[in-house]
């Protein structure tokens, strides 16, 4: 028995752990970009 609620709160999670993961990198790269300009 499938449970397509519970399948989308997955799906939403891993998409908002995806996207909290992808800003960290990015801000990380600007921050490490930034200081070796300097």
């Amino acid at each position: 028995m499938e449970h397509p609620i519970t399948a989308y709160i997955a799906a939403a999670g891993f998409t908002v752990v995806s996207v909290i993961i992808i800003a960290f990198l990015v801000k990380e790269a600007k921050k490490y970009m930034s200081s070796k300009e300097d």
